[in-house]
């Protein structure tokens, strides 16, 4: 088959599908105002619902806070060994404690899983003030950060989460922003959410997310609670190479928050299925080339695609249609004329589930082509004039 007939093929067979993927079944209904699902593997949203409605967050939002320590930690302005002076401040904070002692030292490390593992608010006031000079200025880097990743609504008054006068609130769809964060820019860290116990001062407290006793799948990473938030979760699941963070805002009540997020998540690895349907370094057609060393050069996809996909009555992979696009070379159909560079785009290929488009990515050479001699440039141009 000649190229020309070769993409047409393709091409109507991607024409020629049915309706829009969706779940055979819908998202259960659980106990929480609002919450988010999403497989970070593929930044796919499995499940919403009221995910952009304003809300506090309490305890969860020592994520950010983290965040903000993990980033120091890479910088290199924070090492795990260095000594964290206790203020007065830190260690009359109110609500749940690593009970660290005012005017001792602790070091960072311990600080971290005293936040991370038993949501120590003196354990986040000690850090932030160690490295910002006050609570105040370490929020002020919060705020920050939660711009720089993509987090549109919120809003951070302290590094607690602890009830304040001041404007504080995030979104589920924020919170799934910043769970991805953590798990995407702070693989090596990302541990310290997981850990089922800490123990300080031969004080050992137990981590606050039951979902870590459930199944070592289960990855973290943080609860939280206030009058005005209600029980929340974030919870990050970890399986067959697939990741899923489940957020829930607003249950009425512990056990409401951990059935919430054990669903959804259920829901998320039961329904739903990620596939490649495109891979990288993959040939798919060669290009004729002129004036240069070589006559044609292969075609290759730049990357792969990968892609979440709900289940259905047939196989995914029977679903699964390609169209490939060569880009026209000025007024001439797709060619290349030398000197070509290696990885230069001359099209791209999209996948299709059924008639829904799902991802694109670029066609490319691999080969370098140098122009060629006097003579072959001379053939080449009558060729061109003859196809003409």
């Amino acid at each position: 088959m000649n190229l020309k007939r070769h993409l047409l093929a393709i091409a109507l067979s991607a024409t020629c599908l049915s309706a829009h993927a969706a779940p055979l079944m819908k998202a259960p209904s659980v106990p929480a105002k609002s919450y988010t699902l999403v497989d970070i593997s593929t930044g796919t949203v499995l499940a919403e619902n009221n995910a952009a409605e304003l809300t506090e967050i309490a305890s969860l939002t020592k994520v950010m806070t983290s965040y903000v320590i993990f980033s120091e930690l890479r910088n290199g302005t924070l090492t795990l060994d260095d000594e964290v002076l206790v203020s007065t401040k830190a260690w009359r904070t109110d609500g749940s404690k690593m009970f660290i002692e005012a005017g001792k030292k602790v070091l960072v490390e311990d600080l971290i899983q005293g936040i991370t593992i038993v949501s120590g608010n003196d354990a986040s006031v000690a850090l932030a003030e160690h490295i910002a000079g006050t609570e105040d200025r370490f929020v002020e880097l919060m705020n920050n950060y939660a711009k720089a990743i993509g987090m549109k609504n919120t809003k951070f008054a302290n590094a607690t989460g602890l009830p304040t006068d001041a404007e504080q609130h995030s979104t589920a769809n924020d919170l799934a922003i910043l769970a991805t964060a953590i798990y995407t820019d702070f693989p090596e860290y990302a541990h310290y959410f997981d850990t089922e116990s800490f123990t300080y001062n031969d004080i050992t407290q137990p981590n606050r997310n039951r979902l870590l006793n459930e199944s070592p799948s289960y990855k973290g990473m943080k609860t939280g609670w206030t009058e005005r938030s209600g029980y929340s979760l974030m919870s990050s699941y970890e399986e067959d190479g697939r990741s899923i963070i489940t957020i829930v805002l607003n249950s009425e009540s512990v056990a409401d928050r951990f059935m919430a997020a054990k669903t959804l998540t259920n829901y998320g690895f039961r329904r739903f299925k990620n596939i490649s349907p495109i891979k990288a370094d993959t040939q798919i057609t060669t290009l004729p080339v002129f004036y240069g060393t070589l006559d044609e050069v292969p075609v290759f996809t730049e990357k792969s695609l990968e892609v979440t996909l709900p289940l259905g009555i047939n196989p995914i992979e029977e679903e699964i249609h390609l169209v490939a696009k060569l880009d026209k070379n000025g007024d001439y159909e797709p060619m290349l004329f030398a000197p070509v560079d290696k990885n230069f785009v001359v099209g791209s290929i999209t996948a299709f589930h059924k008639d829904r488009e799902i991802g694109t990515v670029n066609l490319v050479t691999k080969s370098v082509v140098s122009e060629g001699n006097p003579i072959k440039k001379l053939s080449d141009w009558a060729k061109l004039k003859f196809n003409q």
